[in-house]
């Protein structure tokens, strides 16, 4: 979702990561590190069952441009 201000544009991006929690936090730190316009506005895990070795994430970053 795109939002339009004076001096910036905010893009908001949204989506799902599934593997272990290693995996996803280490690709958070990357994307985190790789994109330095981002910011990680939410982060929610869940594992359904405790003998399972991944879990679900749900990942809100917000891209910042200059307009």
């Amino acid at each position: 979702k795109m939002i339009q201000g004076d001096r910036l544009n905010h893009y908001h991006v949204d989506f799902n990561l599934v593997g272990n929690y290693a995996d996803v936090r280490q690709y958070l730190a990357s994307v985190m590190a790789d994109m330095t316009t981002a910011s990680l506005d939410s982060l929610s895990m869940d594992r359904q069952d405790t003998e399972q070795n991944y879990i679900q994430a749900r990942v809100r970053l917000t891209l910042h441009f200059a307009s």
